[in-house]
């Protein structure tokens, strides 16, 4: 049995199958034990069929509250339609865990095991779903041949799925782009997501200036968020030039730092896939279970708001399992090829041999 098991993690399709049913297991068990939200999946709902109708859910005589994804949503969560929110829990869990064993990330495993993710099953959104995706759609137009127009198609797939979710999708379609150029994707991106709802940029827009989603005045997620943008910058900065990265996890990292609406829990793991320490696993379990130990109240106390009281221990909570995750992750080797790698430029050419050597060492192990 250790034969086979072994085996079947050194072929990588094989892995994300494995890692698949891993995901789709727990969490399709966890969301039959647990309450799941449904406020935020029967108002995207709505919103897309709204956009199915040809009617304008942003704009003030047919304005449906709460609804706050980009037009261009149409696209990728039609779904919507045809599955409950427990099944997109479930996918988005598979996509996401095929994608932590396809990449040998194992420490970013752990994340399954801690409060983040019971949280986010309480939350009952489509963010796992849609970063799952939206990471496998780039991933496998990164195998295709650089003149195949498949690849092409499957980087504006990518891009349109993660960019549904910009504060946590953003940074790694930015990054993805430094790095291959395809210019072909870019342009063809901007002409099916902008062009085509040219007229419903406006109204979304206006929305979500003088009507931005409640989480970004009560649970932000983000050291910006919470901290300013100026602080947040230099610790971007620090993050980013501290090694190279792999572009979906500094991706990550820069949503967890810099949105001023943090997409919840996703980052985290994004940023836990560049720990390659296996001692780090057991640490960061350890770590996140004395976090929810210390900050998830038990009882709120009467005659208080529950939100008001509930908000600065999420706040710690939240926080400090990103910078612990930033921590593992700083603290363990570079990416294996070069060509998902991003580096900080300045300390490139101030210390390039340390860099070089770095990631030549990290070839050999």
């Amino acid at each position: 049995m250790k034969g086979l098991f072994e085996e079947i993690l050194q072929h990588p399709w094989r892995r994300a199958l494995l890692g698949f049913v891993f995901g789709l297991t727990l969490v399709g068990t966890a969301t039959q034990l647990w309450i799941v939200n449904t406020f935020d999946y029967h108002n995207m709902r709505r919103g897309i069929l709204a956009l199915l109708e040809g009617s304008n859910p942003w704009a003030e005589a047919t304005r449906l509250s709460d609804f706050y994804n980009p037009p261009f949503a149409l696209f990728f969560l039609w779904p919507l339609l045809i599955m409950g929110p427990k099944g997109f829990l479930s996918l988005g869990a598979a996509l996401l865990a095929a994608y932590a064993f396809y990449r040998r990330a194992w420490v970013a495993l752990g994340w399954f095991g801690t409060a983040t993710l019971v949280w986010l099953i309480a939350a009952g959104g489509v963010n796992m779903y849609l970063m799952g995706m939206g990471l496998w759609l780039l991933a496998l137009g990164d195998r295709l041949s650089a003149k195949s127009w498949w690849r092409t198609l499957l980087f504006v797939l990518g891009y349109g799925f993660l960019l549904v979710k910009p504060q946590g999708g953003l940074f790694i379609v930015l990054l993805h782009i430094y790095l291959r150029r395809d210019w072909s994707a870019v342009i063809l991106s901007a002409l099916i997501y902008g062009l085509a709802f040219a007229a419903y940029y406006p109204d979304w827009l206006h929305v979500l200036r003088t009507d931005p989603p409640p989480g970004q005045n009560i649970e932000k997620h983000s050291l910006a968020g919470y901290f300013g943008l100026p602080l947040a910058g230099i610790v971007a900065i620090l993050v980013t030039c501290s090694r190279p990265w792999a572009y979906w996890v500094l991706g990550g990292a820069w949503a967890g730092i810099l949105s001023p609406y943090a997409l919840p829990g996703v980052p985290i793991f994004l940023v836990l896939m560049g720990a390659r320490s296996r001692k780090a696993l057991l640490a960061y379990l350890l770590y996140a279970a004395g976090m929810a130990w210390l900050t998830w109240p038990r009882e709120v106390p009467p005659q208080v708001e529950y939100y008001s009281y509930v908000d600065a221990f999420l706040r710690i909570f939240h926080l400090g399992m990103l910078g612990y995750a930033l921590t593992l992750a700083i603290l363990s080797p570079a990416p294996t090829t070069e060509t998902d790698a991003i580096h900080c430029r300045l300390l490139w050419k101030q210390r390039p041999g340390r860099l070089r050597t770095d990631l030549q060492q990290t070839r050999l192990r």
